[in-house]
């Protein structure tokens, strides 16, 4: 799967996996549940997952994640060919 980071969060990416031009990073993983992709984010890329996911594997408040064009919560499910997109929640008015 997909999972693609905006540039606004790509900081808290290993120095590998940051994309030089500092634009939004699109990631593979192997992730084949919503348990497996937390699992997978927490071991490859702490500060991400830290920012991204609640230590019981929800969403953290302030970011949306949209599977496959749809907004998603815990549980949703995805193929090996879905993109998860983390999308910051903007505030404002």
């Amino acid at each position: 799967m997909k999972f693609i980071v905006p540039s606004t969060l790509t900081p808290l990416l290993p120095p590998g996996a940051r994309p030089a031009d500092r634009r939004r990073a699109e990631l593979e993983l192997a992730a084949s549940s919503w348990e497996t992709m937390v699992e997978e984010a927490r071991a490859r890329f702490p500060e991400l997952a830290a920012r991204v996911f609640e230590p019981s594997g929800a969403i953290a408040t302030g970011i949306v994640l949209v599977v496959d064009g749809r907004v998603s919560s815990p549980g949703s499910e995805f193929g090996p060919t879905s993109v998860v997109t983390v999308v910051p929640q903007l505030a404002g008015g």
